[in-house]
């Protein structure tokens, strides 16, 4: 079911290139989801915490309960509020069981909610993490539960609540054969257990209950009367029988054969009236009022139950079953799952339901065997029919539902029939009620302390859904003007790390909205929007754009929906005539085939990543190639080397194909070598029907991958009979080995008198062979091959595929002659090149994905390669300030290494050390391509790679006089004054601003005024931040009145406000790094300056020069490629 949801080492699809999508729909993702409201049944259902589906069971069975509800609604733990408890009951656990009981019974019959949690009253319970995962027996809990609640009413009005209600009389006798004295003991019982081993329903259960025993022979009885012993009779008698009655069926005994413990199926029957005149001595009669129910094994299940509802409070509307065939039926799985399985807030944007489809079909759903099967049509029988036992109240057929954790359903009486046993899943408890409880029956009204509460939660919970469903008709369009991307050849590429789908400028709109609607919304953000173009742009993860349509040609009248607009679908906004060459030429390149993909070059040996779009022809690619190489077209032989060693040639012919029309994709793996002599492409076909006897195989060397033959060999030959052959074509004298290449798999040592003709697939021809020098394997091993250096010889240790790392590291270094505790592994791509070390050597073989054949290199634990490394360039900074950095030097260093070992290895640089200061007193901080400083590095004892600064990476170092210290969510920010006269901005300054994960725009006035020392009042200012990325400004707007300004700075942090309420959300987005300005009204009361700075202009043009080459910076090495490993070459 998880799939691939946690990748192992080694275990990444490159072949697989995903695009950035919206995590929801629509806007309504930017708030909490709203809990959904009470379900159609009219009840509300109980989350499950893990395995607490038995508690959920019998809570709802006693809330059902109309006389405990009232009473436990009755107890006045309040005064006239939640905070005000009443000296009823002094405070601890037994309050706080009460209190949590009784907040769970308020909720259940008043909250507008369609589950709620147990945490609270487990809480109370003083239940550890453990306790909710782990599922009890619901019989065991029913009595601990009743014995706490005994306990906490204990010395108060309530104390004997449990034992009116549930609380029965045995009376144990013992007769004595000799004197006949006989002798009784009382013994209280809350429920009354059953045996159902030797009976078939609970009148048999209740006189096997009572039947006599003797006590004789080794087990005679000491009569004191008598005093000796004797034999006797002893039985146990019911004296007296409360108002509600439970029977728990013994279901579960110890096999004493098979020294395991079982569960009991058989067939049970239960009524929905029992007569027990007979056993009390006068007319009592009880009326089935909830069932319990086990599914599952004697280790594990589920509990739901069936229980009446007495007080007519839902809506009794059974659902009629599905008539689907009982093939198409899978067999029935209870999941503990809370999620809700058709949750608003999914991610349907147009590519993911895409996405969602394809996986879909690759799920791998069982036929329901015969007994299941049966199971589902014994299911329908019962479903949709009535209690097939008579009885002379009608209204015991009606108003059963079934409380199954998170989902309360309303049901037939029939259902209650399949619960008598022959399956997995049967009756465990039997509550009854006394027909003389079933008068006067009322909803008790819920203590005055709590109305204000649920009032205001309901309130609250009304006006989100409104506000909620609301949003869902909303989407946010991204325009991204074309200075956010650098192109050349035909690609797209995003200058900043950031988010793709967040850069932009972000429009709201109604998806019932035209697209006409739109542009009129685009419009009024840009004025001369007749001079540019709007094309849909797909971003992907490799960072490139994948333009798809132009939007011009759309009609305007069309809705949004219809036009496959999505929530965050982002508009590329470029000229409609572009002077750059460049630009217009990756602004041809629109459709769904023309997806900007990289592919993994090994060029003459050379592994080099080259990005493509697969729009481009085969002769484009070969001269892109050619710029890199220097091969000329006519002289490159390249090859696509495919999964388990496969490749495919491609032909001069093929020149005028596109990419995509080749079948290129994200990651493929491309040869380039020079062209010697061209070979004949040989078709390979299956075996023909008359060449009997004979046939094909397809087989190489190790040594020589790329020299595949045809051989052809009789069908009769045993696999011995094969290797001998193989070896005397290739004359090798030493022993060897041979792999299935259609299997991954070696022929092992017992296979090797095995006929051809019976490996799967070997028949019809073709079948691929790769011939190792080497022993096979015993059946189960597979065989690793091991080396110190890249070109030696590999040697062989065999394993097993469950085998940890740590365990097998002592053989490889005997096999090698090295004390491994000096060495670490690597495993290595297809051109045997070490390409990532084995951190984790606790994982199994499996785990880790070594797989049969596959080549470790062993290196000396102080080894550090090319690929672990990376470099980066580091600037320096006096002021902390963007406009006073200089370029200090490039420091290379291995990924591995934590933030507090790069400031280490900085610090020892000559223009920063100090003897003074320790490397604490360095902030590091990012230098983004727009030469503005972004976010502080702060997390010291995590890995610079798992804070993405990678190879190439600008960093800023600035040497502080104190070491710095910053909270979770504090925030390096710049400040500064705006001068309207003269367009600009004067006095800057940067400042931590940290008022937790939601600040508002009152905390950043308030800040803003402190940093600048100004006397203005919040009333009087206006802010604005400046975006870095796109050089201009926007007004942080606050449409809220005068009287208003400065109401939010003692609010707590509002983390699903959005706006001006939590300025990290859309659409302020304030982070780290950014720069407010402030201007005070009184110097533009017209309101017309727009913020804007020639200086800005300026910078938006030298930054476009750095990126069109126009402008100088400063070199960089190209970075080492990682090699991809494919299949088993």
């Amino acid at each position: 079911m998880i799939g691939d949801l946690f990748l192992e080492e080694g275990d990444e699809d490159y072949g697989t290139l995903t695009s950035e999508q919206a995590k929801f729909s629509s806007l309504a993702g930017d708030i909490e989801k709203p809990p959904q409201p009470r379900q159609s049944s009219g009840f509300v259902g109980l989350f499950n915490q893990g395995a607490t589906c038995y508690l959920n069971s019998l809570i709802q069975a006693m809330f059902m309960t109309p006389e405990l509800r009232s009473a436990i609604l009755s107890l006045p733990l309040c005064e006239n509020t939640l905070n005000s408890y009443s000296s009823w009951l002094p405070e601890g656990q037994k309050r706080e069981i009460l209190m949590a009981l009784q907040e769970l019974f308020v909720k259940l019959q008043e909250v507008n909610e369609n589950s709620l949690s147990t945490r609270n009253l487990t809480d109370s319970f003083h239940w550890t993490g453990e306790e909710v995962v782990q599922q009890h027996d619901v019989q065991e809990l029913n009595r601990v539960l009743f014995d706490a609640i005994d306990r906490a009413l204990q010395d108060t009005l309530y104390n004997d609540l449990i034992g009116k209600l549930y609380r029965g009389l045995y009376v144990n006798e013992t007769l004595c054969t000799n004197c006949g004295i006989v002798r009784e003991r009382e013994e209280a019982f809350d429920d009354i257990s059953l045996n159902i081993k030797n009976c078939s329903n609970i009148y048999e259960s209740l006189q096997y209950l009572q039947a006599k025993s003797k006590l004789d022979g080794k087990n005679q009885y000491f009569c004191e009367t008598c005093g000796k012993k004797v034999d006797a009779e002893i039985c146990t008698k019911i004296k007296q029988l409360p108002p509600i009655l439970t029977f728990s069926l013994c279901r579960f005994e110890y096999d004493m054969k098979t020294y395991e413990r079982i569960k009991l199926t058989k067939n049970y029957e239960y009524q929905l009236e029992l007569d027990l005149s007979e056993i009390v001595g006068e007319p009592t009669k009880y009326e089935l009022f909830a069932v319990i129910i086990h599914g599952g094994t004697a280790y594990s299940g589920h509990y739901h139950a069936y229980i009446r509802d007495l007080l007519r409070t839902g809506t009794w509307i059974p659902v009629e079953s599905s008539s689907e065939p009982i093939a198409e039926i899978a067999p029935e799985v209870v999941s503990n799952d809370n999620s809700n399985a058709n949750d608003d807030n999914e991610d349907n944007s147009e590519p993911n339901r895409k996405k969602r489809k394809r996986n879909k079909k690759k799920k791998n759903v069982e036929k329901p065997t015969q007994e299941q099967q049966e199971e589902v049509k014994k299911t329908e029988t019962f479903d949709n029919q009535d209690f097939p036992f008579s009885c002379s109240n009608p209204e015991l057929l009606q108003n059963w539902y079934d409380f199954n954790d998170s989902v309360v359903l309303p049901i037939k009486s029939g259902k209650l029939v399949k619960q008598f046993g022959g399956s997995g899943e049967t009756g465990y408890m039997l509550i009854y009620r006394n027909v003389n409880l079933n008068q006067n029956l009322g909803i008790t009204e819920i203590p005055s302390y709590w109305k204000a509460p649920i009032k205001s939660l309901n309130d609250g919970y009304s006006k989100h859904r409104e506000e909620y469903e609301e949003l869902k008709n909303w989407i946010e369009v991204q325009l991204q003007d074309i200075s956010l991307f650098e192109y050349s050849d035909g690609l797209l590429k995003y200058f900043l790390s950031e988010k793709s789908i967040d850069q932009g400028i972000p429009i709201r709109i109604k998806i019932t909205d035209t697209v006409g609607d739109l542009l009129n919304a685009i419009k009024n953000k840009i004025s001369n929007l007749e001079d540019y173009q709007l094309i849909e742009a797909k971003p992907l993860s490799n960072k490139y754009a994948h333009l798809i349509r132009k939007i011009e040609g759309i009609d305007e009248s069309v809705l949004l929906n219809d036009a496959k607009f999505y929530h965050k679908i982002c508009l590329v906004i470029a000229p409609k005539n572009p002077g750059n060459e460049l630009l217009k030429d990756a602004l041809s390149y629109i459709g769904e085939d023309f997806e900007p993909i990289s592919i993994n070059c090994n060029i003459l040996g050379e592994k080099s990543m080259v990005s493509v779009n697969k729009g481009w022809t085969l002769e484009h690619l070969s001269l892109k190639i050619m710029e890199i190489s220097g091969i000329p077209p006519n002289c490159q032989g390249l090859k696509i080397i495919k999964s388990q060693g496969d490749t495919k040639e491609l032909l001069p012919i093929n020149m005028d194909k596109t990419l995509s029309e080749l079948k290129f994709y994200h990651s493929v793996q491309l040869s380039v070598n020079m062209k010697e002599e061209e070979f004949p492409e040989i078709e390979q076909k299956p075996q023909e029907p008359q060449n009997t006897g004979m046939v094909t195989i397809l087989a190489a060397d190790e040594n020589d991958l790329s020299n595949v033959i045809q051989h052809l060999v009789p069908i009769k030959w045993k696999v011995k009979n094969l290797a001998d052959e193989l070896k005397n074509l290739y004359k090798i004298d030493t022993p060897i080995r041979l792999k299935k290449l259609n299997e991954g798999t070696y022929f092992y040592k017992e296979e090797i008198n095995n006929k051809l003709k019976t490996v799967p697939e070997f028949e019809e021809g073709g079948y691929r062979i790769c011939v190792e020098r080497g022993v096979p394997p015993s059946m189960g091993q597979i065989v690793l091959r091991v080396s110190l250096e890249q070109n030696e010889a590999p040697k062989d240790v065999f394993c097993e595929p469950n085998e940890k790392i740590v365990d097998l590291k002592p053989r490889i270094g005997e096999t090698l002659g090295i004390d491994m505790n000096n060495y670490k592994l690597y495993r290595t791509d297809w051109l045997k090149e070490p390409i990532s070390v084995l951190k984790n050597e606790n994982q199994t073989l499996t785990k880790a994905v070594i797989r049969d054949g596959d080549l470790l290199i062993v290196k000396p634990s102080d080894t550090v390669l090319a690929t672990e490394t990376v470099k980066i360039f580091v600037f320096l900074t006096q002021t902390g300030l963007p406009d006073s950095c200089e370029f200090l030097e490039e420091v290379s260093i291995s990924e591995d290494s934590t933030l507090l070992q790069l400031k280490s290895a900085l610090f020892q640089l000559p223009k920063i050390f100090n003897e003074n200061l320790t490397p604490m007193h360095l902030r590091l901080r990012e230098r983004t391509k727009t030469l503005w400083f972004g976010k502080v590095f702060r997390e010291d004892k995590k890995s610079i790679k798992s804070q993405n600064i990678s190879f190439g990476y600008n960093l800023v170092v600035q040497v502080l006089p104190e070491p710095e210290s910053l909270s979770v969510h504090a925030m390096l920010l710049y400040i500064c004054e705006r001068n309207v006269a003269e367009k600009s901005r004067i006095n800057l300054k940067e400042g931590i601003f940290d008022f937790g994960p939601a600040p508002n725009v009152d905390h950043l006035y308030t800040w803003a005024l402190s940093i600048l020392d100004k006397p203005w009042g919040m009333a009087e200012i206006t802010l604005a931040k400046y975006k870095s990325h796109s050089f201009d400004w926007e007004i942080i707007k606050d449409e809220r009145s005068v009287n208003e300004r400065g109401s939010l700075v003692n609010v707590k942090n509002n983390k699903s406000g959005v706006g001006i309420y939590n300025l990290k959300k859309a659409p302020v987005l304030l982070k780290e790094g950014d720069l407010i300005t402030v201007k005070f009204n009184g110097d533009d009361p017209m309101g017309v300056d727009d913020f804007s700075c020639e200086v800005d202009q300026v910078l938006k043009e030298e930054y476009r020069k750095r990126q069109n080459g126009d402008g100088k910076k400063a070199p960089r090495k190209a970075k080492p490629e990682k090699a991809i490993k494919i299949a088993d070459f």
